[in-house]
């Protein structure tokens, strides 16, 4: 889920096969429809909009395929897509992409390097930093939760023979140039299954699932990066909602943004009721489906 100018944009999940999938555009100041647009673009794990670059970003990576490393997806340019659109995989002239894997394979599967501890992770879950060369890339894993901290590459800085991804030449300066390198490790010892995540006000907000099905809590972790190679818990958000019966729905937390000093975040149910919620400074929380 990420705000596009004053909108705000959900992509669904498409696969390693690029199936057709599809997305939601609402406006930003009331979450009233706007339209659809359609991608192939995989996983779209995470999604995230830098505005000063103008460059959508997508957590992408495979389903247990070596053929899908985990990866950064940049769409430069955005401000061109209006809804209905295709964004689509297959076709740079329309859609013009820069993808960065963050796992090299050797020619039988096995791993060579990752910008992950977690060799076998098969999605990267990305989020901006500084809205134009630094992201933060996460995931779970045996040991926790890592995080790794990338500079994207620009004109002609290419760190593609030390760190990931294929260098582009005859890139501006400001322009991507599709590798990128590792700058540091943070971890927290928790397990569970991280998606969408924002940057705000330098905390890292993850959308968090408890267990490998729907948790019966939705639920937002809120870290700060300290010194050491750690990340710090500072909040934790949580809601749950009540069936008639007495007990709790199942949730999966799918994304999360700022509206301002508002935190937007998008769940799903069991039932599969889709919506967004808004969470205030006092962590309570106002179902926003229109």
């Amino acid at each position: 889920m990420a705000i596009f100018g004053d909108q705000l944009w959900t992509f669904d999940k498409s696969d390693s096969n690029h199936l057709l999938k599809g997305g939601f555009v609402r406006k930003l100041s009331d979450l009233s429809w706007i339209g659809s647009f359609q991608h192939n673009i995989s996983h779209a794990a995470t999604a995230d909009y830098a505005p000063k670059a103008d460059t959508m970003m997508l957590g992408n990576g495979g389903d247990g395929s070596t053929s899908q490393a985990p990866r950064i997806d940049l769409f430069p340019g955005f401000s061109r897509y209006k809804v209905p659109f295709f964004l689509d995989w297959y076709n740079q002239s329309s859609s013009p992409r820069i993808s960065i894997p963050l796992t090299q394979y050797a020619a039988d599967g096995t791993v060579i390097r990752s910008a992950f501890r977690d060799p076998e992770r098969r999605t990267a879950n990305v989020a901006w930093v500084d809205d134009f060369r630094t992201v933060l890339a996460f995931g779970t894993g045996p040991d926790g939760l890592t995080a790794v901290t990338l500079q994207l590459g620009r004109g002609s800085d290419d760190f593609s023979a030390s760190g990931y991804g294929t260098f582009l030449p005859r890139k501006s300066g400001s322009e991507f140039n599709g590798t990128a390198k590792v700058l540091a490790y943070y971890t927290y010892p928790i397990t569970g299954t991280t998606q969408d995540a924002d940057w705000y006000n330098n905390r890292l907000y993850i959308a968090f699932t408890a267990s490998a099905v729907k948790s019966r809590t939705m639920e937002v972790l809120e870290f700060a990066i300290v010194s050491g190679g750690t990340l710090q818990l500072t909040n934790d958000y949580r809601y749950f909602a009540t069936k008639p019966d007495g007990t709790r729905h199942r949730f999966e937390t799918e994304g999360v943004t700022f509206r301002g000093s508002e935190m937007l975040v998008s769940a799903i149910r069991e039932d599969n009721y889709h919506s967004i919620y808004r969470f205030d400074t006092t962590s309570s929380v106002t179902d926003l489906q229109p």
